[in-house]
């Protein structure tokens, strides 16, 4: 299971820089989660324990974490 969180992660970076900047960061993070098998609503809960104030790729690596 860890590799997996941890291939995950990995692409999680991919989709986050593929993203281009132009969303805003908490649609960034949500969608790259999406991306990688989880619901919106699914990927909005992880968010909500990550720190707001983190970088997209960031963020998504701590709702990987809380998995």
């Amino acid at each position: 299971m860890l590799e997996l969180k941890e291939k995950l992660a990995d692409g999680a970076d991919a989709l986050v820089a593929t993203s281009g900047g132009s969303a805003p960061a908490d649609l960034v993070a949500r969608d790259a989660l999406v991306e990688l098998g989880f619901t919106p609503v699914e990927a909005e809960q992880r968010l909500a324990t990550t720190d707001p104030e983190l970088d997209p790729a960031e963020r998504v690596r701590q709702a990987l974490r809380a998995a």
